[in-house]
């Protein structure tokens, strides 16, 4: 028995020394057995969209079809095309852009009503004058001659209506706004008022009568970058004539000039002495170092006053530079021909509107 037991114990000892136990499973896997990891798929990045190119009057012909909205400065050309029969009607003005110095036919809907609404134009008399021109704006307001503007509409196709005009249209104007100033695009500018561009010598600046309503306005640039002149309402242009009426911008605009460039534009004036001649083409004009008195450029500053017919217009800023009594105005000519000076209703027409402008009206003779 003793030597049966010797034999299992040296059976068990010859096993565990030559390894006949079972393997333990390894704790970390052999070379072959690791997956190699695979790094994340890189994240794809969208490549930037192309800047879509601005709408100028340089390019907007190459655009017909589609929609933009363009800014510039409202004008009522001399003549007007108008349509009939459609619902609504529309006639044609003309928008100028000061920094290319074109312009574009626009086709603005007429109101169904008398008065302007959202959008829409006055219905144009005949004759009409350059005040008759109103559009209402789509916050309620109204713009008119010489007004900046932004307009939203279609581009189509049309002739060019003259020199400065491009080949296409902006019709179906569906949104009409007014604008404090335009904004230049794709070229830069320096700005100056007039009268400061004068005094500083940036440029040389001249005038030519044509009227009680309008002067021919000449700048000249004398610096080597771009210039944008604003000629401020109230600016006093005086004549080199002593017998000659001095003149006052009744409405606001401006002028871009390249470098030593001359342009010549017209303004919107009235005059400002009642007892001298009214000015004519030959007669000349400086620009005046100083603005108009505080009354008159409260007056000039009335959103309405543009909309005024130029007799009660004229009449309104004689009352401020001249202070007559009731009987001693000028004659203007009526829509009759006859010269004559202010009827019962427009004394009451320009009180209304001194006490919207917010002058006194105690302080003149004519509403004593």
């Amino acid at each position: 028995m003793k030597f049966i037991l010797s034999i299992f114990s040296f059976l068990f000892i010859v096993c565990l020394l030559s390894g006949c136990a079972a393997n333990p499973t390894p704790l970390v896997n052999s070379p072959a057995d690791v997956q190699p990891t695979q790094p994340p798929a890189a994240a794809t990045i969208p490549a930037p969209s192309a800047t879509p190119e601005p709408v100028t009057l340089d390019n907007i012909c190459s655009h017909t079809g589609e929609t933009a909205a363009l800014q510039g400065i409202l004008r009522l050309p001399e003549a007007v095309t108008c349509s009939v029969g459609l619902a609504p009607n529309w006639c044609s003005a003309r928008l100028y852009d000061p920094y290319t110095d074109k312009s574009i036919r626009v086709d603005l809907y007429v109101s169904d009503s008398p008065e302007t609404t959202p959008d829409r134009m006055a219905a144009l008399p005949k004759p009409y004058a350059y005040s008759n021109l109103k559009v209402g704006t789509d916050d309620g307001g109204l713009v008119g001659h010489g007004s900046l503007v932004s307009l939203s509409g279609k581009i189509a196709a049309a002739r060019s209506g003259g020199m400065n005009d491009v080949a296409c249209k902006l019709s179906d104007v569906q949104k009409v706004m007014a604008l404090p100033q335009l904004i230049p695009v794709g070229m830069e500018v320096q700005k100056a008022k007039l009268v400061d561009a004068v005094a500083g010598g940036l440029v040389a600046a001249s005038a030519r009568g044509k009227g009680l309503e309008r002067i021919d306005l000449t700048v000249k640039s004398q610096v080597d970058y771009n210039l944008e002149v604003s000629i401020q309402a109230g600016t006093i242009f005086e004549a080199l004539s002593g017998e000659i009426q001095n003149m006052v911008v009744r409405q606001g605009s401006l002028v871009v000039l390249r470098p030593q460039a001359e342009v010549t534009i017209e303004v919107e004036v009235a005059c400002a002495n009642m007892q001298k001649k009214e000015p004519g083409r030959s007669d000349a004009f400086k620009v005046g170092l100083f603005l108009a008195g505080e009354d008159l450029l409260k007056l000039l500053a009335l959103p309405e006053f543009q909309f005024v017919p130029i007799r009660l217009r004229q009449f309104a800023v004689w009352t401020i530079t001249d202070n007559p009594a009731r009987d001693y105005y000028v004659g203007v000519s009526t829509t009759r021909g006859i010269s004559e000076g202010p009827s019962a209703e427009e004394f009451a027409q320009m009180k209304d509107l001194f006490a919207r402008a917010g002058i006194d009206t105690g302080e003149y003779n004519a509403f004593k």
